[in-house]
């Protein structure tokens, strides 16, 4: 897949309802056009819209969940994990 593909055409559900929010918003499209253009019903896309703006008011991070970083230090000892070949 091509990197203009990935955007123009995504296949994951929460990458159109990303897409098709950035249309909303930043793009200038109409919210019946945005829905059509990524496969939703306009009031799915409605619905989505009102989600959005409810996540964003709560102060929730609707898309791109921040990584977990993993443990620091090892949970066992240095002779738990001994293995001899």
């Amino acid at each position: 897949m091509e990197p203009y593909d990935f955007f123009q055409n995504p296949e994951r559900t929460s990458h159109k309802h990303y897409e098709a929010l950035r249309a909303f918003y930043l793009e200038g499209y109409n919210a019946t056009d945005a829905a059509e253009k990524f496969g939703l019903s306009p009031n799915y896309f409605k619905k989505l819209r009102f989600e959005f703006k409810n996540k964003l008011k709560a102060g929730i991070y609707p898309f791109f969940s921040a990584s977990k970083p993993g443990p620091k230090n090892r949970s066992t000892g240095k002779n738990t994990v001994e293995y001899v070949v």
